[in-house]
């Protein structure tokens, strides 16, 4: 059975948020920022400060990842970004690139 796959776009933040939103809509949750973030610019940041900064990278291209679906359902998240936006980034190992 084919699982469609879709950008995880600004009109698709619904189901970003069904996918990565803590339940706590207070807590300060990852929201898939820790590896785009240095610490000290996403430790801080309040729930709603990493959804709204989460949003802004869904407006990017590239999205900052792909959403399954299973008929209209979301079911899965993949963060995705480029090399050189994670470059530097203490919790990031660099593999080479394949050819």
């Amino acid at each position: 059975m084919a699982r469609p796959f879709a950008p995880a776009s600004t009109d698709r933040f619904g189901d970003v948020r069904t996918m990565l939103a803590p339940r706590n809509v207070d807590a300060t949750g990852c929201w898939c920022l820790s590896y785009r973030l240095p610490g000290p610019k996403h430790i801080p940041l309040s729930g709603a400060e990493r959804a709204a900064r989460l949003e802004r990278l869904c407006a990017g291209v590239p999205a900052p990842g792909l959403l399954a679906y299973e008929d209209d359902d979301v079911v899965g998240w993949v963060g995705l970004a480029p090399r050189h936006t994670l470059a530097g980034h203490p919790r990031v190992v660099m593999h080479r690139a394949l050819s």
